[in-house]
């Protein structure tokens, strides 16, 4: 190809523009357009002409409208325990004077996208977008093919902390949307006239259940990580004792302190509150630096050092730990005031045992330590009531769902009801996988230093009223938060095993991509007959788990009964089989975990090979996660990619090309069927000033996750065509397009075909494997995964795409 030019020309080209969107898994920019014009080139006969960057001015879809109701609006007034902005202005009929009052009681998809869409500000690099473009020519027909890149938006910078940081939210809002989902199907519900006291409670249920999860849950396990950073120098001085150099890492903090303090003030324009704790923060590390010009004296080290430097410590941590929330806050309401309440009482508690020591003998050490297993008591303790609360939620979660299913049978109602035991069943996986994981690796460390000294525990009746020593207490206390949660792992790492089973055949066509025209009938029976199988196992083992953690509550509750008021003979006992169990269950986890990692790093050329491997996969669950989000608010990702590719349609209209043909693979599908559906329902003169669209997609996800997962919000997609009622599909005038060709292999676990028609064999490879009805028009392209559909020896790809551009 030509040495690339850049272009900023908007000549009437008389032409097609073909504009290429890539899907999931972060391509490099302009690989996408390259491969369709490689394609076209290859197997249609066009020849390249050139190729040059067309910069594109980038406006939002709603100019000058305000900002959704979100964190800066009517998230002030929500509780802690309150859904997303959406459904929670949806329900509570919380809207504002500018809300999408025409379509406010209409379709839940289209009243999401004007909440995600409107108040979007873009930032000045992204007011411009600098697109790839290719000039083909076939006869007398000119056709430009320009690449739309979204990944810059939904994707990762490529930075190890940042990928560390949006995985651990990941596990989190994985519950959120399954709790969010469970509210799309209560709305659905009442504005289908099947609410009931029932359904609230379901969906109040997965409320309770989201907030101890993303709460509590996530914040006591970073006050457990805070206490550990905090015992380092602890173990430290008691292990190589006192020396010159504290003097400098005592200095050292005291200047962290002050720049922090003196930053954040700045960072907030001096408010008032940041000023008075910047006084109050300056005036103590004047003190303590007054006082560590004693540094030398033999009594300081003894008596004072290791208090100043404890001190100094919990104060470093505690501002990170503060930072750490403001950043999680930004993306889960209410995780900073939470965070902060249970910190400040987990500091207060620690505080106390300190204060409150009644061994004159006893070395400041050892004062600390008992302050640090204070401290690892209340996490702790924490952490079992916390899961209690969340077993008990799910359970009638879980429960009252099946009954909604039994009593409604719907698909919406039973799809949403699904997708939200599935957000949390799995979220709970993974933060129980990893958590219990790094704990089994991290607290055996930290009992080294515990083994000389004793501790009563704070709650007597879960030991005893004889104090303990303190590497038995924390081994107890760790064993009581995560022996009766392995046994869970270890049912759902049998479901994540079934998945590995069911994808396996898909998995090795997409590292060995078949050859051409090859029967892909067997490949596809095997993902839809197994797929049915596992999503019914996976739904029964969710009852199960529910009927589990009854069976738990009642014996924790006879265990607790029977201290005080002796029980029959053996029942307080009935789970001890799998109590005395579950520690192996999880040092498996662990051993397994850290084998797995030390795989993939034995095997890793280099540690940018391991992140290029790990931003793969979270990189496709990040832009699934991402199109539902609603922050930034006034910078939701939804919102920016639409402004994107609104402007990329805006100008090839007034570039005068005759016709559009948009190709789009994956979750490029999704983002093109949203936008051309939402501008065809709120802007219809925009839409027909545009030429004539046609598109072509690929891979797409529509029907069988976002239509299957969430139904509330995608009913659209399963209605019967217009024109052919005996056909279910989403029809092709809902988008304002003219003709929609869909292609797919048939083991592409992401998705396959949109339309079912009536005795159609969908995974036929033969002259029967196309059906079309005059707009719509459907192909099997054989045995093949999710990927390779752009690849040169596709010669079905291109002569589709070639037939719409003709």
């Amino acid at each position: 190809m030509t040495e690339i030019q850049k272009s900023t020309d908007t000549e009437a080209r008389s032409g097609v523009v073909v504009i290429a969107i890539h899907g999931v898994g972060d391509p490099t920019p302009g690989s996408t357009g390259q491969a369709v014009a490689r394609l076209l080139v290859s197997q249609a006969g066009y020849a390249h002409k050139g190729s040059d960057t067309w910069l594109v001015p980038v406006d939002v879809v709603h100019p000058n409208s305000s900002v959704a109701p979100s964190h800066d609006g009517l998230i002030k007034s929500l509780n802690p325990f309150s859904a997303s902005p959406f459904t929670s202005a949806r329900l509570n009929a919380k809207i504002t004077a500018d809300t999408d009052t025409q379509h406010q009681a209409g379709d839940l998809g289209i009243q999401m996208n004007f909440h995600l869409l409107r108040g979007t500000k873009l930032a000045e690099d992204e007011k411009i977008y600098t697109a790839h473009r290719h000039r083909l020519e076939k006869k007398d027909k000119k056709v430009d093919v320009v690449d739309l890149y979204w990944g810059d938006i939904s994707g990762l910078e490529n930075v190890i902390t940042r990928i560390i940081t949006e995985l651990y939210v990941m596990v989190f809002h994985l519950c959120q949307i399954g709790r969010d989902a469970a509210q799309h199907t209560l709305i659905y519900m009442r504005s289908n006239n099947m609410g009931s006291l029932l359904g609230t409670s379901y969906a109040k249920s997965h409320l309770l259940a989201d907030f101890f999860f993303t709460k509590p849950s996530g914040i006591f396990n970073a006050l457990l990580v805070g206490l550990c950073m905090w015992w380092l120098p602890l173990f430290a001085v008691g292990q190589y004792g006192f020396s010159g150099h504290w003097s400098s890492i005592a200095f050292a903090m005291l200047g962290v302190i002050l720049l922090a303090t003196v930053g954040a003030a700045v960072y907030r324009r001096w408010d008032w509150r940041f000023i008075l704790v910047a006084v109050l923060v300056m005036l103590l590390v004047i003190g303590f630096g007054l006082d560590l010009s004693k540094i030398g004296s033999p009594a300081y080290y003894q008596e004072f050092a290791m208090q100043r430097i404890g001190i100094l410590w919990a104060i470093v941590i505690f501002g990170v730990y503060v930072v750490f929330l403001r950043f999680c806050n930004a993306l889960i309401h209410g995780v900073l005031n939470c965070g902060l309440v249970l910190g400040g009482f987990t500091v207060a508690m620690m505080l106390w045992n300190a204060l409150d020591q009644s061994d004159a003998s006893a070395s400041m050490q050892d004062v600390w330590l008992q302050a640090l297993l204070r401290g690892i008591d209340v996490v702790m303790l924490g952490l079992l009531i916390t899961w209690l609360c969340i077993v008990i939620a799910v359970i009638v979660a879980v429960l009252s769902g099946q009954w909604i299913q039994y009593k409604n049978k719907n698909d919406v109602v039973r799809g949403g009801v699904d997708t939200g035991r599935i957000g949390l069943f799995i979220s709970a996986f993974l933060f129980i996988a990893i958590s219990s994981a790094a704990w089994s690796v991290v607290i055996p460390k930290i009992l080294k230093s515990f083994a000389h000294i004793t501790y009563q525990p704070l709650v007597e009746f879960l030991y005893s009223k004889e104090q303990l020593f303190a590497d038995t207490f924390v081994l107890g206390r760790f064993a009581q938060s995560t022996e009766m949660l392995s046994p869970v792992v270890l049912l759902l790492s049998l479901l994540l095993l079934g998945a590995v089973i069911v994808l396996l055949p898909s998995i090795a066509a997409e590292v060995k991509p078949p050859r051409m025209h090859s029967d892909g009938h067997l490949l596809g029976r095997w993902l839809s007959q197994l797929g049915t199988v596992y999503t019914r196992g996976m739904i029964v083992l969710f009852l199960f788990l529910s009927i589990f953690g009854v069976f738990w509550i009642v014996w924790a509750t006879a265990s607790f009964v029977n201290l005080y008021w002796p029980l029959p003979s053996g029942f307080p006992t009935l789970f001890k089989p799998i109590q005395s169990a579950s520690a192996s269950i999880t040092n498996t986890i662990a051993i397994l975990t850290a084998a797995s990692t030390a795989t993939v790093l034995a095997l890793s050329s280099t540690v940018f090979g391991v992140v290029k491997n790990i931003r793969l996969g979270l990189d496709t669950a990040l832009d699934v996660d991402r199109h539902f989000r609603e922050f930034p608010d006034q910078s939701t990702p939804r919102g920016r990619v639409a402004a994107r590719l609104k402007s990329i349609l805006l100008a090839a209209q007034k570039a005068n090309y005759e016709r559009i043909v948009i190709c789009a693979h994956s979750q490029g599908t999704v983002i093109v069927a949203e936008l051309l559906r939402y501008m065809r329902e709120r802007d219809s003169a925009f839409m027909d000033a545009l030429p004539e669209i046609h598109l072509f997609t690929c891979g797409s996800p529509l029907r069988q996750l976002y239509a299957a997962r969430f139904p509330a919000l995608y009913e659209w997609l399963e209605k019967p065509l217009p024109e052919d009622t005996n056909t279910t599909g989403p029809h092709a005038s809902m988008l304002g397009v003219k003709r929609w060709t869909n292609a797919y292999s048939t083991g592409d676990y992401v998705g396959r075909w949109l339309w079912i028609p009536p005795g159609f064999n969908l995974l036929e490879l033969s002259g029967k494997n196309r059906w079309e009805n005059g707009v719509h028009r459907q192909i099997c392209l054989g045995k093949g995964a999710h990927t390779h559909y752009y690849d040169t020896h596709r010669a079905t790809v291109a002569t589709e795409i070639d037939q719409l551009i003709h």
